[in-house]
């Protein structure tokens, strides 16, 4: 039963009712139902006044135990595992073409929060996804992210994933290209950070699949100190001046 009468949100646009469970939030003619831990996120948040906007839905049941709300500016998506979380924007947008919550990602384990970059990032149980203007919203799971993150994530020198994750054809090692070159991890081989300027000396030579085979060390500065060496199964990449060749 209602607990109090409509009043006006702090904003003037619109109303909210108390209820015995929650709250409905009215605006532009369509009210919304929030209750439980959605309507406490939400509230959290700043509520209409917040990031999120007003409701555009009421709280949703999940066949798998969960629940969500859509509003104008994001969604609240709770399960029992990972609590109530807010994904907004582009984050959102890759994550909702991924299948939501039932794509390989899951459930998000934190809100979209801000890198200091100027990027945007958020957690999910099967991953993360990371988005900047110049690089788009990318999605990094597994064993590179980790990698990855060992590397100083997007404040290192590799700085922000420019695809999503991906393991090789031969499925032989899982990867991910980023801003300041590429990670390579071997299930034999190890993990191995081949610079940009190497990178595209070795795809010139066909990449994994061709006669150079996978990274078997680092790039290490040559004897001149000019340019870089990296050692593959099948020969070497020389780089300088930004070229590396075959």
């Amino acid at each position: 039963y209602p607990t109090s009468d409509a009043v006006p949100t702090a904003d003037g646009v619109g109303v909210v009712m108390a209820f015995q469970g929650g709250e409905v939030y009215a605006a532009s003619g369509a009210g919304h139902a929030l209750h439980g831990p959605v309507r406490d996120r939400f509230t959290a948040a700043g509520g209409p006044a917040g990031e999120l906007g007003y409701p555009t839905t009421g709280v949703r049941a999940l066949p798998d135990g969960g629940a969500f709300a859509h509003f104008e500016n994001g969604s609240i998506y709770w399960s029992p595992a990972t609590g109530a979380r807010v994904v907004t924007g582009a984050v959102r947008q890759r994550w909702a073409a991924t299948g939501w919550q039932n794509g390989a990602l899951g459930y998000p384990t934190s809100d979209v929060v801000d890198l200091p970059g100027g990027g945007r990032a958020a957690s999910f149980q099967g991953g993360a996804i990371y988005w900047s203007a110049a690089t788009g919203a990318r999605v990094v799971g597994g064993p590179v992210r980790d990698a990855w993150l060992a590397a100083g994530g997007d404040a290192g020198d590799l700085g922000m994933p420019t695809a999503d994750s991906a393991a090789t054809a031969d499925g032989l090692a899982q990867y991910g290209h980023f801003q300041g070159g590429s990670l390579y991890l071997h299930r034999d081989l190890g993990t191995r950070l081949v610079p940009g300027d190497v990178l595209l000396g070795w795809q010139e030579g066909g990449g994994p699949a061709g006669p150079l085979g996978y990274p078997t060390s680092d790039a290490v500065p040559t004897a001149d100190g000019v340019g870089v060496v990296m050692a593959f199964q099948g020969g070497e990449v020389y780089a300088a001046s930004g070229a590396g060749h075959a």
